[in-house]
């Protein structure tokens, strides 16, 4: 979730990903909208990281299938770009 956020935050890099998330104010704000203030070390963060995308491809081939079963998206559409 923390790697999410930070990409959301335009954030490219994993250093400035992990800086962006060590600012106090950025933690607060996450601790308190999930209710959980236990943030990685930055050895734990970087390790963490290797594994986060595939965890990300699952995550949006889900959310794929889901938008197409609910009519939201067209499979065909989706499929030429």
């Amino acid at each position: 979730m923390l790697i999410m956020v930070a990409v959301l935050k335009r954030r490219k890099s994993k250093p400035a990903q992990f800086r962006f998330l060590s600012d106090k104010t950025t933690r607060r704000a996450i601790a308190t909208a999930t209710g959980c203030d236990d943030f990685p070390s930055r050895s734990t963060f970087f390790r963490r990281y290797k594994r986060a995308h595939r965890l990300f491809r699952e995550a949006i081939r889900l959310q794929g299938e889901k938008a197409i079963a609910e009519g939201v998206a067209d499979a065909e559409v989706v499929a030429r770009r």
